[in-house]
């Protein structure tokens, strides 16, 4: 699903590891983290898509119901 929150990290991850290399090792520690906490945002921006998605359909459930029992 594709958001207008969604991180695109094709360009960003190669770009990264070649900054990673191009410092050496204590470059590459600091900038291997960077790729790394941009990976976990991107799935934490997934995940909190997917919940807004599920809870939009508990909430629309929800209404349906209570229209429901408003007919009766």
């Amino acid at each position: 699903m594709f958001s207008e929150n969604n991180l695109d990290l094709e360009i960003a991850l190669p770009k990264i590891h070649e900054l990673a290399i191009a410092f050496g090792d204590l470059g590459f520690a600091y900038w291997h983290e960077v790729g790394q906490l941009l990976r976990r945002a991107g799935d934490m921006q997934a995940e909190i898509d997917f919940l807004k998605v599920s809870w939009n359909d508990v909430a629309l459930c929800s209404l349906s119901t209570v229209a429901d029992r408003h007919e009766r």
